[in-house]
């Protein structure tokens, strides 16, 4: 397949991931803001060594910090390639270390999704896993203000979570699975 039509398939399938998930569902509070005002950048890194990605989820992290008017309020940095869960949260841990030694953790935030997301402490199958499972392996780039806003505005997100897990505890797991 060509490469091209293959990264539009992954952001098509992303996109629709947000929109009848995240969004329907009310998983993230936050999301339906900059999806409907199409203010999200969405990039698919098709290699599979680290190096590679960790240099396009810099070069989108600094887009991010030089884009001061705010016209992209967030990225998604699509990565199917990266291979097991475990390689996967060994790059996100590096990226989060990368941004923490640049001084910038505070102004960019990650947030990690994967096809194979499993919480610590939690069974396979625990519905509350399905929170952050994706269609594919995605680092999500955040704006620390924009997360700080937010929060701000929607109050306790300590419940989020907790009506997120109650959500999806009350749906059959083939029902949160044909959600892609």
């Amino acid at each position: 397949m060509n490469n091209n039509i293959e990264k539009i398939t992954y952001i098509t399938d992303s996109k629709k991931w947000i929109e009848k998930f995240i969004i329907k569902h009310n998983i993230c509070p936050f999301a339906s803001r900059s999806f409907k005002e199409k203010k999200i950048f969405y990039d698919v890194e098709l290699a599979e060594d680290f190096k590679t990605i960790t240099k396009q989820v810099l070069h989108i992290v600094n887009k991010l910090l030089a884009d001061k008017g705010n016209i992209i309020s967030n990225a998604f940095v699509i990565i199917p390639n990266i291979g097991s869960f475990e390689d996967y949260l060994d790059l996100y841990y590096h990226l989060e270390d990368l941004l923490e030694a640049a001084e910038i953790d505070d102004t960019i935030q990650l947030a990690s999704f994967h096809p194979e997301y499993q919480y610590a402490d939690t069974e396979i199958n625990d519905h509350g896993n399905y929170r952050n499972r994706s269609p594919y392996p995605m680092i999500h780039i955040l704006r620390a203000e924009e997360v700080a806003e937010a929060v701000a505005r929607f109050g306790n997100t300590e419940k989020v979570s907790q009506v997120n897990i109650a959500l999806l505890k009350s749906m059959k797991l083939e029902e949160i699975k044909k959600i892609d």
